[in-house]
């Protein structure tokens, strides 16, 4: 039987739910994100979860992973079935994915600079929650990010861009004028 402990923490964003079991899950740098079963082929883990259908999206990290669930869906009716699936995926031995790692990275020196800063200091505290933003692109003095994990869909990312992101890029990126939030291709479903 698995000896993992798994620890799911709730997440500013109702619809995510932070879920950990002491071990890194993946083993190179980088995140993994899965909108649909399709796209999940080769992610044992993110396959496993999709097989509930109140699942909308699974996102990897380093050390953790996030779930988001359709809205219509309550955690406290879905979270047992969900630590039972985990626990047997652990009982397999199987690997998290077999997908490699998204990792960004420019030759621009100020782009590759700016998704160092999104990937270290900014990573770890939206990650604390679940949640990721990453490169999108900077052009003209803005800079787009696009909110992945539990900041995917999550009722403050506005106000996390503007009062926290914001000002942190301006005050170290001169040339940065403003941060905007991307429009994700995969919303969560009311």
């Amino acid at each position: 039987m698995n000896q993992d402990k798994i620890l799911a923490e709730e997440s500013p964003n109702p619809h995510a739910l932070r879920i950990s079991f002491g071990r890194d899950l993946l083993f190179a740098p980088g995140w993994l994100e899965y909108h649909s079963p399709d796209a999940a082929k080769q992610s044992p883990l993110a396959s496993r979860m999709f097989h509930f259908r109140f699942i909308q999206s699974v996102f990897i990290d380093k050390d953790y992973f996030t779930l988001i669930k359709k809205t219509e869906y309550e955690w406290e009716l879905i979270i047992m079935d969900i630590r039972e699936a985990i626990d047997r995926f652990l009982d397999t031995g199987l690997p998290v994915s077999n997908d490699p790692p998204i990792l960004e990275s420019s030759d621009d020196n100020s782009i590759a600079e700016v998704i160092q800063v999104l990937n270290g200091s900014i990573r770890g505290a939206t990650g604390t929650d679940g949640g990721a933003l990453t490169f999108v692109s900077l052009d003209g003095g803005v800079l787009t990010v696009m909110p992945r994990g539990a900041c995917l869909g999550c009722p403050h990312i506005a106000e996390t861009i503007h009062k926290g992101l914001e000002p942190a890029f301006q005050k170290h990126f001169p040339y940065i004028q403003s941060v905007k939030c991307a429009e994700p291709k995969s919303s969560i479903a009311s």
